[in-house]
């Protein structure tokens, strides 16, 4: 016989007749287990990503834009986390 036929038979006795008590719980885990295996590194790669643009904001990028207002303000915002986080640093 199978493992999965020898535990089901030996832990799957319901109290009440028609209830099932005992449910294995490896298949469930083993399915788990192999989603986060593939998803670890997309959440790594993610995550990476994440921390480095809020750390060292979007100034990496090798495509040049237009500067408009908008895209201005938001680099004069980025000098300045940069230079708060800075100071806090050194204090």
């Amino acid at each position: 016989k199978s493992i999965r036929n020898l535990l089901y038979q030996k832990f799957n006795k319901p109290e009440i007749k028609g209830e099932q008590s005992f449910v294995f719980w490896a298949p469930v885990w083993k399915v788990w287990v192999f989603f986060l295996r593939g998803m670890s590194p997309i959440l790594e790669r993610w995550l990476s990503n994440l921390l480095a643009r809020h750390f060292n904001g979007r100034k990496f990028s090798k495509k040049t834009v237009t500067l408009t207002k908008q895209r201005v303000e938001a680099y004069f915002d980025i000098e300045i986390k940069t230079i708060f986080l800075n100071e806090v640093k050194n204090h």
